[in-house]
């Protein structure tokens, strides 16, 4: 299931710099970024990409072991 606070690929509005505070990465706007509205950070692609891994693995591991 689905919740409207959990992160999402979106197109960045404005500029910025990466949420991965090792990445020194600068975010343009019209980037592809990974979101996480709760705490309002913003992931450039390469670090966007692990942080949805670890989301997904982290939603796996709550129905599983939940159930």
């Amino acid at each position: 299931m689905r919740y409207s606070k959990d992160p999402f690929w979106m197109t960045a509005k404005f500029s910025g710099q990466c949420g991965n505070p090792d990445c020194h990465c600068q975010i343009r706007k019209g980037e592809n970024i990974f979101y996480f509205p709760l705490g309002k950070k913003a992931y450039c692609q390469n670090c966007g990409n692990a942080r949805e891994r670890q989301f997904e693995a982290e939603i796996f591991d709550e129905s599983v072991y939940s159930a």
